[in-house]
């Protein structure tokens, strides 16, 4: 009977089931990109890319370029199996004011992105021994926390702001003795 079922030719085609269960077996889901952004964290640029409905063996490249026109390979995996969503964070220690970040997937390009900013010791207006305000604030305008420190203490007053926060997303604001003023987004993972 088993030699009967194995054998295609002794299959009743007619049957619904076996014409819809082979249908289906040869299906193929599409790539979504759910994510691809880039975030700057103390002089590092972390890449966040999420893809939804991956397929087997599929060859993830994610490629940088300080001008837009000559890249080069900062990661270059193939992901194994296949499933509903695939994740990764990429930390680029390189970074200098802008550059490019292009995601490639199968050789097929999905997006380019373009991460613009300071370095660290650019970002905060406070000399070390100068005197301002620090605040944080939620990304619907709540003020979290806010207090005065000499510049030397910046990073740590900005560590205890940050040490209990949900995910989501944040701002910090730093006012100098001359009043002058810079915010920069936070994302807290």
């Amino acid at each position: 009977m088993l030699e009967n079922i194995s054998n295609p030719l002794n299959w009743n085609y007619s049957s619904s089931q076996i014409l819809q269960a082979s249908l289906c077996s040869f299906s193929i889901l599409p790539i979504v990109l759910l994510k691809f952004e880039a975030n700057i964290v103390e002089n590092e640029v972390i890449l966040n890319c999420q893809l939804g409905s991956y397929l087997n063996n599929s060859r993830i490249v994610i490629e940088r370029s300080q001008n837009g026109v000559e890249y080069e390979i900062v990661f270059n995996e193939v992901v194994p199996g296949s499933g509903p969503i695939v994740q990764f964070l990429i930390k680029d220690k390189r970074f200098n004011q802008s550059k490019y970040y292009r995601l490639y997937l199968d050789d097929q390009l999905i997006k380019t992105i373009l991460v613009e900013g300071e370095t660290e010791e650019d970002k905060w207006p406070l000399q070390p021994e100068e005197f301002g305000i620090i605040s944080l604030s939620s990304a619907d305008g709540r003020k979290i926390a806010e207090t005065s420190c000499f510049g030397i203490e910046l990073k740590s007053k900005e560590d205890s702001f940050t040490q209990n926060l949900q995910t989501g997303i944040y701002f910090f604001t730093i006012i100098n003795n001359n009043g002058k003023k810079v915010v920069r987004k936070f994302y807290k993972y």
